[in-house]
């Protein structure tokens, strides 16, 4: 989990049981993670339980069963009363005691629409410059959809909905309703707007600009604007079908390549949580590489594992401008002797990240996208299964993260040059993120030629006749520059 992130795992929150009164359960079994950097909403009516989750999850109540888990200091709860002026943002009092988290209650319930979106943006870009987890509540679904990172979705009957919003748009034509519901626009709050009613609608206030559309351009109620972020899949297929042909790092099957269970297809889940099929693949990796540590045959396959899950969704992030949900669940793995393991997914579905004239919306958020996906979901539980078999530093194992990162910044550098600073730019970010941050620095001596050098060591060094790797932080300054250089000349004689 990153530095100063939120998780919920399995939350129970309420009041216990006390002075004649039974235990009153409010929300139970919430799952769910703020990630540091992104401005979180959390979406219900009055009553549902969003000022009890916060003050759970400041730690201010106690919560009847579960946790919630803090990477760094606790989280400071700030009530809507404390915010009598929205420049205060986000409450300077909280700022000042340096917090991981920041949550707040019902903090623009007072102001106007035009102030309400402008106290919320200005949260959002606050979460990203100081890298905080900042979760605020509000009973207007539509400003969440507009400003919201991601939304947590108190839903009827206590169940928590955590999904950006894109994935809480509609994904047809304007005014197509998700998941069968009703979609009402340009309806008043005061006339049944603005969050789900207990019939299942979707309902939303009409924007300044007509309808849920945002400045940039995101899908609206209104016909008049297009581009919507949803992205079809069969354009999600052509560009995972165009990365595929980088090499197997970078192949992904699609839906429909092998069903589950057939041809040897296995959930990826079977590599996590120290499964035998984990451990049987570092006996394999030992045995192929002539080691009997099963240390450096960890470590080694650790940083196989990441450059593949790293490769095709951040291929398709750079060439294409879309970032793929692929969520564990998702993906399957078939094993082979040697080689990048063979990865097919379930489904495709995913985002656009730039408009029709190609150029990228907001590339911050995706290296924050592509972090949560690729580091939060699969990497982290892959490394505590790692460092369940075996006892490897976890800086070791983010290490080679970054440096599988690196290297999947250079093959697409080589594959398309004119990407090459696109790549190490999100390259670059993502390294400034969570697990990630203080693992080496990505350099470009020359323009698209993108090298690593890490700060902690692989073992690569053990293997028999290994000696030290490219990206090794015991190089000598003035070896790397010769090696560079030598490399930088020999692609310039072969291009």
């Amino acid at each position: 989990m990153p530095y100063g992130a939120l998780l919920l795992r399995a939350l129970c929150a309420g009041y216990p049981a006390g002075g004649g009164r039974p235990e009153r359960r409010v929300l139970e079994g919430l799952a769910a993670v703020a990630l540091p950097g992104e401005l979180t909403v959390l979406v219900g009516p009055a009553g549902a339980g969003k000022s009890t989750l916060l003050r759970t999850m400041a730690a201010l109540q106690p919560a009847l069963s579960g946790e919630v888990l803090t990477v760094g200091s606790p989280p400071a709860l700030v009530p809507a009363a404390d915010l009598s002026a929205w420049e205060r943002v986000p409450a300077a009092d909280a700022l000042a005691r340096g917090p991981a988290a920041i949550l707040l209650d019902e903090p623009a319930a007072s102001l106007d629409a035009a102030s309400r979106d402008a106290f919320m943006d200005r949260l959002r870009r606050l979460a990203g410059r100081r890298h905080l987890v900042i979760v605020a509540s509000t009973d207007d679904l539509a400003l969440a959809l507009r400003v919201a990172d991601r939304v947590w979705l108190l839903e009827p009957g206590g169940a928590l909905r955590s999904e950006t919003p894109q994935e809480l748009r509609p994904t047809g034509p304007p005014g197509t309703p998700p998941d069968g519901g009703e979609l009402r626009c340009g309806t008043p709050a005061s006339e049944g707007g603005g969050f789900a009613s207990d019939a299942g609608e979707l309902c939303c206030d009409p924007a300044s600009d007509g309808g849920l559309g945002s400045d940039d351009g995101e899908l609206s109620c209104d016909p008049v604007v297009t581009g919507p972020l949803v992205a079809e899949e069969r354009v999600l297929a052509t560009a995972v079908a165009d990365v595929g042909s980088l090499g197997g790092y970078f192949d992904l099957a699609p839906p429909g390549a092998g069903e589950s269970g057939e041809g040897g297809w296995r959930p990826l889940s079977d590599l996590f949580a120290g499964s035998p099929a984990l451990a049987a693949k570092i006996d394999e990796v030992a045995e192929r590489l002539g080691t009997s540590e099963a240390r450096i045959a960890a470590s080694i396959l650790f940083q196989g594992l990441a450059a593949r899950l790293w490769s095709p969704p951040f291929g398709v992030a750079v060439a294409h401008g879309l970032l793929l949900d692929l969520a564990p669940a998702d993906l399957w793995w078939r094993p082979v002797p040697s080689g990048p393991l063979p990865l097919r997914t379930t489904r495709l579905s995913g985002r656009h990240v730039r408009d029709s004239e190609r150029h990228v919306r907001d590339p911050g958020r995706s290296a924050a996208w592509l972090y949560q996906r690729v580091v939060t979901g699969q990497l982290e539980p892959l490394a505590e299964s790692v460092a369940g078999l075996v006892k490897l530093a976890p800086g070791l194992l983010w290490g080679n993260a970054a440096s599988a990162l690196a290297g999947t910044v250079r093959a697409v550098a080589r594959w398309r040059p004119d990407l090459a600073g696109t790549a190490a730019g999100l390259g670059r970010e993502l390294l400034e993120i969570g697990r990630l941050r203080g693992t080496g620095v990505l350099a470009e001596p020359a323009p698209a030629q993108p090298f690593f050098v890490r700060r902690s060591c692989c073992l690569y060094y053990r293997l028999p006749g290994g000696g030290k790797c490219g990206d090794c932080s015991l190089i000598p300054d003035e070896a790397r520059r010769a090696d560079w250089a030598r490399t930088i000349r020999e692609a310039g004689q072969t291009s």
